[in-house]
């Protein structure tokens, strides 16, 4: 009797380790699964992104492979195995020559994780070559006659109640004079953009003076905004430029005590897979947000990857231990293959801002 107890409690230790070996798994989240290049010129010459992943799983994981979808677009990435909660990246290098017109290209990852498989994306316009005189300035980008250095300018990570300042250096290569009025965003952050000077001459150069101002706002996450440049009274939806940011709250001024009793989010999950649905079928799936912190957790903002994907929490302030359901819906309208998308919930959590959660779906 002794001995078959010994050999059921054997049995029962193996057992044991096998399903933890199997629910061991990496999670592999990226930060983003999109990238907009904007326009440049063709003679502009290779463009390059960098999209950043995290291992939010309880293994490590492997990149296996990266394929993009065209020879024009060449990836690097990390080769070496991730490690839980190490980071990682896959870079993206668009070669536009040959190409002119607005481009998307696809980049699919392979990987020994969960997800097994995604597609990163990247997109853009190749403008026309310069003529041969404009090639020779150092300025790379072109609005109308306007030669500047850049159609975008990215902030990176920014904490709020600040006023960030930068300015393009700019030159008219046209043949008559210039007079440049903008329009900004009506939306906040607020955008301050002014010329200097107002009128260029023919060849003059000048530069373009910008205030990035982002006090007393209560928005959260990534901001894109769209400044339209007037040349001589004269608007076209073309000429603009783009602000981007990553704005996040200040909680430099908390004391050791109060991020000791600071909110936690704490979600049971981040990945969810709906399997294998039909085209034009709209699934969805309750994630457990829930407040492990001493003090009220307050949902900033929830920024979705496009507008087939929405997210619903049930309430946007919990309090310390409450568990809540949030909410999150695809439209798989239009959509083919498999997807993979990503949702991020921001909150005061001073320790982890952003949580990102990720859906995956096959549509056939």
């Amino acid at each position: 009797m002794k001995k078959e107890v010994q050999i059921l409690l054997y049995a029962c230790v193996i057992l044991l380790g096998a399903a933890q070996a199997v629910t061991a798994q990496g999670r592999l989240v990226f930060s983003r699964e999109e990238h907009y290049f904007g326009s440049f010129p063709q003679d502009a010459g290779p463009q390059t992104c960098v999209f950043e992943f995290t291992n939010q799983g309880n293994a490590p994981l492997f990149l296996l492979d990266v394929k993009p979808d065209c020879g024009c677009t060449t990836p690097e990435y990390t080769q070496a195995a991730v490690p839980v909660g190490g980071k990682g990246y896959i870079k993206v290098t668009y070669d536009p020559e040959k190409q002119t017109g607005v481009f998307s290209k696809k980049i699919r990852v392979m990987a020994q994780a969960i997800p097994g498989m995604l597609d990163l994306f990247i997109s853009g316009e190749v403008l026309p070559p310069r003529p041969a005189a404009a090639t020779q300035q150092p300025l790379l980008d072109q609005i109308g006659p306007l030669r500047l250095q850049s159609r975008h300018r990215n902030f990176g990570t920014v904490r709020v109640n600040q006023i960030l300042a930068d300015t393009f250096e700019v030159v008219n290569s046209s043949t008559q004079p210039v007079r440049l009025t903008f329009q900004p965003p009506a939306t906040i952050p607020r955008v301050t953009v002014t010329a200097m000077p107002a009128t260029l001459r023919p060849n003059e150069r000048g530069k373009i003076a910008l205030l990035y101002d982002t006090r007393n706002i209560n928005t959260y996450g990534y901001c894109i905004s769209r400044i339209y440049v007037i040349i001589n009274g004269q608007q076209d939806t073309q000429n603009f430029i783009t602000i981007t940011a990553t704005l996040q709250e200040d909680f430099s001024a908390l004391t050791p005590t109060e991020l000791e009793q600071s909110p936690v989010a704490q979600f049971t999950e981040n990945t969810y897979d709906f399997g294998t649905i039909r085209e034009g079928v709209s699934v969805s799936h309750n994630f457990v947000l829930k407040n492990g912190g001493q003090r009220e957790l307050i949902i900033r903002n929830i920024k979705t990857a496009c507008d087939c994907t929405r997210a619903t929490p049930q309430k946007m302030v919990i309090a310390p231990g409450e568990s809540i359901p949030v909410t999150v819906s695809f439209d798989s309208t239009g959509k083919h293959g498999r997807q993979s998308r990503t949702i991020s919930i921001i909150t005061n959590d001073p320790k982890n801002a952003a949580s990102i959660l990720t859906i995956i779906v096959t549509v056939r």
